[in-house]
């Protein structure tokens, strides 16, 4: 009798310890909402309070677990400004790695240079810095912004990887200044497609002829002085097909 007794006493005291070695491991819990147990939300905000945000200026936002790529959504999160901060400002949301972006999924980055609609054309393989700007200047100067995510009683919300949705609704708000991210990077040709093609007004046709009167359409990687398109000086047109008496083309 005195054996069966200890048995059970030896029962009784090990199932507490394998229920809190259980916990502490992660096992056996079934309310949290990331892969590895964490529950998605906004950790930080790189800009959050800012007045001095340059116009071009990549905003970046911490969570706490990595986000699913398909939450990613305007309703899901999105910048505003104008009055009431209810005005939508375009602009590409991009997970953390793609287009070589630093970071990982757990971090989104807010592009003002580049619509959403342009960006997704790309594949997220290509790096940022070679993708035609098509927003070329940004956000408004000096004016208020405000980054909402909502919450997920809104329908619209981002999600981890696991497909559950964002702890709660957040916000962030910061004001831009009147300039430009300074750099030393000078400004290279991409083409229309970001493969170094030409671009035509009327297009061309099927067999690669243009019109004799088209327009020329020459994109690079972001704006341009028009004071330095000096044509015949920084910019030249030449017909290969027609040489002067020295051979050279005209």
């Amino acid at each position: 009798m005195s054996g069966r007794t200890s048995a059970v006493a030896v029962v009784t005291v090990l199932l507490p310890l394998l229920a809190l070695l259980l916990g502490a491991c992660g096992g056996g819990s079934s309310s949290s909402s990331g892969i590895d147990g964490t529950r998605l939300a906004v950790l930080a905000f790189s800009h959050d309070g800012r007045t001095d945000t340059f116009r071009d200026e990549l905003l970046r936002i911490d969570l706490t677990a990595a986000v699913r790529r398909a939450s990613i959504v305007p309703r899901a999160i999105g910048v505003f400004s104008g009055p009431n901060l209810r005005t939508p400002v375009p602009g590409a949301f991009i997970r953390g790695g793609d287009h070589g972006t630093p970071g990982r999924a757990d971090v989104l980055w807010f592009d003002p240079t580049r619509t959403q609609e342009h960006l997704d054309r790309f594949p997220r393989g290509r790096p940022l810095a070679e993708i035609p700007m098509n927003r070329v200047f940004g956000l408004e100067e000096q004016a208020a912004h405000r980054i909402v995510a909502s919450s997920p009683t809104s329908g619209y919300h981002l999600e981890d990887r696991a497909g559950r949705p964002l702890l709660e609704g957040w916000i962030g708000d910061f004001t831009t200044g009147s300039g430009y991210v300074p750099e030393d990077v000078p400004p290279a040709f991409v083409g229309i497609d970001g493969n170094h093609t030409l671009g035509f007004v009327p297009a061309c046709g099927m067999d690669g002829l243009v019109e004799y009167d088209a327009k020329i359409l020459i994109e690079f990687s972001e704006a341009i002085h028009p004071a330095t398109l000096d044509l015949g000086g920084t910019t030249e047109v030449v017909n290969l097909d027609v040489v002067d008496h020295l051979g050279r083309p005209i």
